[in-house]
C-alpha cells in the first residue's frame, strides 16, 4: 500500500488520539529553553537522554525558571503539517533544579573561582585589526553577518573563518580546536567566537569546559557572539567582550572608516582655519615690527652718520696735522741721508780705499807693497804702499 505524507501523518494522529494515557500524562524533566510568543508560552524539557517540546496558552501558566526541574501535566499531540509531536501542557508543577542547571551552576563557580572570569584579566580590543579571526559555520546567516559589517567599516581588513560545527557531537572539539589554532598561529589580531540564536540546547556547547578554558588562554583580545541578547552561556563570561550579536561583534573590533576619515577632513578644515588666523595675525605683526624696526634703523642710520662725519672730520685734522710732522721728519731724515751718502762724502774730498775688494778702515790691514784701490768723488785710481805708519793716539795708519 502506498500513501501520501498527508494521509501517512493524520493517521498518526488518529493513533495518538485514541491513545488514553497519551491523552492525559504527566512528564517530569528540566527547563532548558523558556520564552513567550505571541501571548503563548514555549518550552522544551530535557533530560540526559531526550527533549521535547511543549505548548501552553498564556493565559494558564506562569513561565517556569530554565534550569528548574518541573511536572508537566497535559496530552501529546501529533501535528501532520509538520509532523512534529508536541505536549500541550494544562499545568506545571515545580520540583527542584535540574540535573543540566546543577552541572551548569557547578562549573560556573569553579571557573569563577579559579579567576576566568575576573574583569583583570580583560584584555582591550585592538583598534582597527588588519586580520580578524572568526570561529563559526561557514554557512548561516552569522559569517554573513559579520562580513557584512566589516566590509562597509573596515573594507581593508580581512576576515580568517576556521568553520566549525556549533551544535552537535563534533561542536565541542572543533570548536576547541578552531581557537586554539589561533592561540598558537599568529596570523590574526582579534578573535570572535560567534553562534547565531538558538535553545538553551542548542548553545549548550558554549558552557563546555574546554571551549571556556580555550577562550580565557587565547593570547587574542577575544569577542563572544553566542545567542541573542537574553542567551548568555559561560563563553561569555569567558571572553574580554560579549556582542550581543554576531553583528555587533562585527561592529566592536572595527572601527567606521568613513566616519573616521570624516572626522580627519573636519579636524584638517579646523586646523587650516586656525592656522589662516595664525598666519594672518603673524603678518601684521610682522608688518608692525618691520615697520617700527624700519624707522628704528633709519634714526640709528642717521645717528651714525653724523657721527661718522664728525669722526672723519677728527681724522681729517688728525691726519693733516700727522702728516705735517710726517713731512718734517721725512726731510730731516733725508737731510741727514744725504750727509751720509757716501758721494757727497767724496766730493769734499774724502776716498775710499779698498784690497783686493775689501775696504781698509784701519792702516793695520796694510803692508809696505800693498796694491790698493783708491775710489775719488770723479774717479778711481790704484796705488803702491810704500810706507805704513800707526798713529798711536788714534790707531790709524797713513800711506
Amino acid at each position: 500500500m502506498i500513501v501520501s505524507v498527508s494521509q501517512l501523518n493524520n493517521y498518526i494522529k488518529g493513533v495518538m488520539e485514541l491513545d488514553e494515557t497519551l491523552n492525559l500524562i504527566s512528564v517530569k524533566g528540566e527547563v532548558t529553553s523558556c520564552k513567550f510568543s505571541h501571548g503563548n508560552l514555549y518550552l522544551t524539557l530535557s533530560d540526559d537522554d531526550g527533549q521535547i517540546d511543549c505548548f501552553a496558552f498564556g493565559d494558564r501558566t506562569e513561565a517556569p525558571e530554565v534550569g528548574l526541574n518541573v511536572i508537566v501535566t497535559g496530552r501529546v499531540r501529533y501535528l501532520p503539517r509538520f509532523g512534529k509531536i508536541s505536549f500541550l501542557v494544562n499545568k506545571i508543577e515545580r520540583a527542584d533544579f535540574g540535573q543540566n542547571y546543577l552541572r551548569f551552576i557547578q562549573l560556573r563557580e569553579k571557573l569563577q573561582k579559579e579567576g576566568i572570569f575576573d574583569l583583570s584579566r580583560k584584555k582591550a580590543l585592538p583598534v582597527m585589526p588588519r586580520k580578524i579571526a572568526v570561529v563559526t559555520s561557514r554557512t548561516g546567516a552569522v559569517i554573513r553577518d559579520i562580513t557584512d559589517v566589516v566590509r562597509r567599516r573596515q573594507p581593508f581588513s580581512d576576515i580568517l573563518l576556521y568553520p566549525v560545527h556549533v551544535q552537535g557531537d563534533s561542536a565541542e572539539e572543533e570548536i576547541v580546536q578552531g581557537i586554539k589554532y589561533f592561540s598558537e598561529n599568529p596570523v590574526a589580531d582579534v578573535l570572535i567566537v560567534a553562534r547565531g540564536g538558538g535553545s538553551n540546547e542548542d548553545l549548550s556547547v558554549f558552557n563546555s569546559e574546554s571551549i571556556v578554558r580555550a577562550v580565557a588562554q587565547c593570547p587574542l583580545p577575544t569577542v563572544s557572539a553566542i545567542g541573542h541578547g537574553v542567551d548568555f552561556t559561560l563563553t561569555d563570561f569567558a571572553a574580554d567582550v560579549r556582542a550581543v550579536t554576531p553583528t555587533e561583534a562585527g561592529e566592536l573590533v572595527t572601527r567606521d572608516i568613513t566616519v573616521i576619515l570624516s572626522d580627519i577632513f573636519r579636524k584638517v578644515e579646523r586646523l587650516y582655519n586656525v592656522a589662516s588666523e595664525v598666519v594672518k595675525a603673524e603678518q601684521y605683526s610682522l608688518g608692525r615690527a618691520l615697520y617700527a624696526m624700519y624707522s628704528a634703523a633709519g634714526a640709528l642710520a642717521e645717528q651714525r652718520e653724523n657721527r661718522i662725519l664728525n669722526l672723519l672730520a677728527v681724522l681729517s685734522q688728525n691726519c693733516g696735522k700727522l702728516c705735517d710732522a710726517r713731512s718734517n721728519r721725512i726731510e730731516l731724515l733725508l737731510q741727514r741721508l744725504s750727509d751720509n751718502n757716501p758721494a757727497n762724502i767724496l766730493a769734499k774730498g774724502y776716498l775710499s780705499v779698498t784690497k783686493k775688494g775689501d775696504r781698509v778702515v784701519s792702516v793695520k790691514q796694510l803692508q809696505k807693497g800693498d796694491c790698493v784701490s783708491v775710489l775719488l768723488a770723479d774717479g778711481s785710481a790704484d796705488a803702491v804702499i810704500s810706507r805704513v805708519e800707526v798713529d798711536n793716539e788714534t790707531g790709524r795708519k797713513h800711506s
